[in-house]
């Protein structure tokens, strides 16, 4: 019957747009800043609309009082940004390993903007971000999420999203995953140039008469474009492995806001 043009149609179309939105405009890529906005509504309506014709029919009830309204679309946007943060969380995951290898190299200096959010990042993070979002793309691992937004519905119909204490811990917990995923990548980096450091740090007390800063600049920099070339294949099945995980993340998210 919600197939048909009448209000219970218009609000359950609207209850899962929500969902849908919320969750498209945090995807790596297709939510970046320099994608058109149009662009974007349009994706979240067109995924909203075949959502809709496929699970529409199977849907039994939704609320019909403003404020029972109100709030089952506010439990759907929290819901689609939570979904869509566990893949975000995995692209600043890469963005951070690349910021700390850009430090460590002595390239703070030199940023450039971010693709996706606009910043300003240094040149290695935007090189790693650039990098995880072509993954995200040949990999065809965006095919997963995308038609996870729209099977989502068919483990928890909308409206029927719940904000629990259990659910929050569970969102924080995939965010402090962070910090590890970012290790993880950049652990080439961080073990390599701290070793370099410490020798040059050796070298100062060895000849004091020698300028350590002139001479750390141009070892750092090589030793750290040396490191980016020979561990390539190593970080991109890091990053592959990243968006693996932050996909049974998208799926604990969901499963964490069911009723019951």
């Amino acid at each position: 019957m919600f197939l048909k043009f009448s209000p219970d149609s218009v609000i359950l179309f609207l209850l899962m747009l929500c969902r849908v939105l919320s969750l498209v405009m945090t995807l790596p890529v297709f939510g970046s800043e320099r994608v058109l906005s149009v662009v974007r509504v349009g994706l979240g309506a067109s995924l909203t609309l075949i959502a809709f014709m496929v699970f529409g029919p199977s849907v039994t009830s939704i609320p019909k009082d403003l404020a029972p309204l109100i709030l089952a679309m506010i439990g759907e946007i929290f819901l689609g940004l939570a979904m869509g943060f566990t893949i975000r969380f995995a692209m600043e995951a890469v963005s951070f390993a690349g910021t700390m290898a850009g430090f460590q190299m002595g390239l703070t200096l030199a940023n450039v903007i971010d693709p996706q959010t606009g910043a300003q990042v240094s040149l290695i993070s935007n090189f790693l971000m650039l990098t995880a979002s072509l993954i995200f793309l040949v990999s065809g691992l965006y095919q997963h999420f995308v038609q996870g937004i729209i099977n989502s519905f068919m483990i928890l119909a909308p409206g029927e999203a719940v904000l629990r204490v259990g659910g929050m811990d569970c969102f924080i917990q995939i965010g402090g995953e962070i910090f590890t995923n970012t290790v993880r990548v950049g652990a080439p980096w961080i073990i390599v140039l701290l070793l370099a450091k410490v020798g040059l740090g050796l070298m100062a007390r060895t000849f004091p008469q020698m300028n350590v800063i002139f001479v750390a600049f141009p070892v750092t920099i090589a030793l750290g474009l040396i490191v980016l070339a020979m561990s390539a294949p190593f970080v991109v099945a890091v990053i592959v492995t990243i968006f693996s995980e932050a996909e049974e993340n998208f799926w604990l998210v969901l499963r964490s806001a069911m009723p019951g």
